[in-house]
């Protein structure tokens, strides 16, 4: 049996002005995006912003205690758990250009069988439905 060691698509880490990216073409698509700000094409320019889609979700169990004392006294304590973590999307990069938001996230393998793009699919519906942003994949 072989086991696959890394990553799936082969993609390297790369750091560029001490940050770190995932892919060497997120790191190109990066430089490009320094550029066109430094000229005024675009402003704003924010890297890995989180998006939270579906907050968590949590529910009032009790605990086995009672109150001993009172208005509550009997009556079983509760605590608030969390049963579902929320949701997010983290965008590459988001940038202002002509007065719009525009959402960026790099792909270098669109494998539309592949569970990981079925679940960016989703998110991209959910951005579009929460925040009215579309995502741009390059």
């Amino acid at each position: 049996m072989r086991w696959r060691v890394g990553n799936k698509y082969k993609n390297k880490k790369i750091i560029v002005d001490g940050v770190e990216f995932a892919s060497h073409r997120e790191a190109a698509r990066y430089r490009e995006l320094v550029l066109l700000q430094r000229a005024g094409k675009i402003t704003d320019l924010e890297l890995q912003k989180k998006y939270e889609l579906i907050p968590a979700q949590y529910e009032e169990l009790p605990t086995g205690e009672y109150y001993k004392r009172g208005e509550k006294r009997g009556q079983p304590k509760t605590e608030r758990v969390c049963v579902e973590l929320a949701v997010n999307y983290v965008a590459d990069f988001v940038y202002k250009k002509d007065g719009a938001t525009v959402v960026e996230d790099s792909k270098g393998c669109r494998d539309t069988a592949s569970a990981g793009y079925k679940v960016f699919v989703i998110k991209r519906k959910l951005m579009l439905h929460k925040y009215g942003l579309k995502i741009q994949e390059v």
